[in-house]
């Protein structure tokens, strides 16, 4: 039986490790499945996907929280999925485990998504460091066989992965069918170009900057760092969501993807198109009406004291 919603989080508890990265690839990949989702930016200190995509989709910003005063403040992230019937994306903080490890401990929030049919999506990104990987580990003991998990191997901070090797480590990925995906490597000057213009990926691919180069072959290497994370997304049937009232699929049937000169399939995924930000009518039609939960927007964070 297909999920009503997904929440899907980006998490890793390192910073520095690519999560906003990912996080940003991966709203624009829902948004070009034209699926109905709202994203929460969970860090305090730095909402970099939110400022991207504000313009784009539904933004809010929640946090996780042992405050007496403040422990209710993520259960937006629940709430929204259950009661609104929207997928949620929520970009993690570092350090957040335990916060995490609290809410959903606390809020019984497995045993709500079993019964509520909200699917738990977890993407972890790693550098291939071991204290990283002993994060990932606390991840799985937390969520367990309720979630599905997918280990994200970051190529531009490690090419050697041996250290996934180890025998406890792929008992439980075995275990628990943890999938093995990949986070291309992106040069650093476009990617630096790309965060400091506030670009989306979708704007990056018509994005024309000759006094720091980035220019078709920037654009170009855009558009096959989007197309490799596509490929991959496309086999993990994370978008697919049933509704109770009209039992219809809520995602969009992929297009057929046309083929090179030599007559095969170029890739499953439809090649990002190469559309200015005015052109940008997907976003436009997607960003969701505010609903009575989203109304209720939370405290900016700079007038926020935790206990």
């Amino acid at each position: 039986m297909m999920p009503v919603a997904r929440i899907y989080f980006v998490a890793g508890e390192d910073g520095g490790v690519g999560k906003s990265t990912y996080c940003s690839v991966l709203a624009e990949y829902l948004l070009s499945k034209e699926l109905k989702f709202i994203l929460v930016d969970a860090d305090r200190t730095k909402q970099d996907v939110t400022e991207k995509y504000q313009k784009k989709i539904e933004c809010l910003t929640s946090f996780f929280s042992e405050s007496n005063k403040l422990e209710t403040e993520a259960n937006i992230i629940y709430d929204l999925a259950v009661e609104e019937e929207y997928n949620v994306l929520v970009n993690l903080p570092a350090q957040v485990h335990h916060l995490l490890a609290h809410w959903i401990k606390e809020n019984n929030i497995l045993d709500l998504a079993e019964s509520d049919r909200i699917e738990i999506c977890y993407f972890h990104l790693s550098n291939g460091k071991i204290e990283n990987l002993k994060s990932f580990d606390l991840a799985l003991e937390l969520f367990g066989e309720r979630t599905r998990f997918f280990f994200v191997k970051n190529l531009h901070h490690c090419e050697d992965w041996e250290c996934l090797n180890q025998k406890h480590l792929l008992d439980k990925l075995s275990t628990l069918a943890v999938k093995i995906i990949k986070l291309p490597r992106l040069q650093s000057k476009f990617k630096e170009a790309i965060d400091s213009n506030k670009l989306t990926w979708l704007d990056a691919q018509s994005h024309d900057d000759s006094q720091i180069g980035f220019r078709k072959v920037a654009r170009n290497n855009v558009k096959l760092f989007l197309r490799e994370i596509y490929e991959q997304l496309d086999t993990l049937s994370i978008t697919q969501c049933q509704t109770p009232e009209n039992n219809s699929i809520a995602s969009k049937t992929p297009t057929p993807t046309p083929t090179d000169s030599n007559n095969s399939t170029a890739s499953k995924t439809p090649t990002p198109t190469l559309t200015d930000s005015n052109n940008s009518t997907v976003a436009t039609t997607l960003k969701p009406k505010p609903t009575q939960l989203l109304q209720q927007k939370p405290i900016p964070l700079a007038n926020k004291k935790e206990v």
